[in-house]
């Protein structure tokens, strides 16, 4: 009875390992969905004024979010963003990939007395810095849009030691979503990497540092925050400032440009992109 069991333990042990080697399986990826389909702003932070909730204007299923300021008028004149609350903190020398939509209604334009940001990585400074720009800051201008990416080594900042690196995304279009996603090794070193696209096409690559040398990686902020807050100089025609933000996705290391490309079905101009290769500036 022992030497019948002991053949059987010897011949599937022979069998095992005869089985090809078990391959480990690649970090999962996650991805983070936040529209606005619950119609409010319950899984969002707000800063400056409240976008409202709307379904007019969407780039994907029911609702989007509308950012309406008015220098004279507004709780906070000059900035209405929000962040997502439950976004898991990004980790230094991992890939990160971000999408979401921008919709510039019909006659916007931008100002040309002002900077205005539309979208923002921001930075969670650390004790004894001094004040700092965003990492990554999407900007309008009479030119089109506009990314600065700006970095840092040191983990205490100086503004005179910051470096930066500006790119030209090409002309604002209005009266449809404009869609982007950005694709993301946050470094402080050599070894960061970026990749963003623009509506499919891609608009700017870089390899190097990326960010500031903070304890915590940059966070997603989208909406409107603009120079009526420094006493830019104000063109007084221009008073009131209106977008729509939709599709937000974030993925974790893993995850890929399909993850978090904005989708269709909306209420405006909606085509999936597909991730192309060749930079290309309209």
């Amino acid at each position: 009875m022992f030497a019948h069991a002991l053949r059987i333990l010897t011949f599937m042990f022979c069998f095992v390992a005869l089985l090809p080697p078990t391959r480990l399986r690649a970090e999962p990826s996650f991805v983070y969905a936040n529209g606005f389909e619950m119609g409010t702003l319950e899984k969002w932070n707000i800063a400056g004024t409240s976008p409202t909730v709307q379904s007019r204007i969407t780039r994907a299923g029911n609702y989007a979010a509308m950012h309406l300021l008015n220098r004279d008028s507004s709780e906070v004149a000059y900035r209405s963003e929000v962040n997502p609350s439950r976004d898991p903190d990004p980790q230094p020398q991992k890939d990160y990939w971000y999408g979401w939509s921008i919709f510039l209604p019909e006659g916007f334009t931008a100002d040309a007395t002002n900077w205005e940001i539309l979208t923002q990585f921001h930075m969670r400074p650390d004790k004894g810095d001094t004040t700092k720009h965003p990492p990554l800051a999407f900007s309008v201008s009479p030119a089109g849009w506009k990314l600065t990416n700006r970095w840092e080594p040191n983990r205490v900042s100086k503004a005179e030691r910051v470096g930066s690196q500006e790119f030209n995304l090409g002309s604002l279009r209005t009266g449809v979503w404009t869609d982007w996603v950005v694709h993301v090794r946050w470094s402080y070193s050599s070894g960061g990497l970026l990749e963003v696209w623009k509506d499919g096409k891609l608009v700017a690559e870089r390899s190097g540092p990326n960010c500031y040398n903070d304890a915590l990686m940059p966070y997603f902020k989208m909406g409107i925050y603009n120079g009526w807050k420094t006493g830019f100089i104000v063109n007084p025609k221009v008073t009131q400032r209106l977008i729509y933000t939709d599709e937000y996705r974030m993925a974790g290391p893993g995850g890929s440009y399909e993850d978090v490309a904005p989708g269709g079905g909306g209420r405006g101009e909606a085509v999936l992109p597909v991730a192309p290769t060749l930079l290309e500036v309209d």
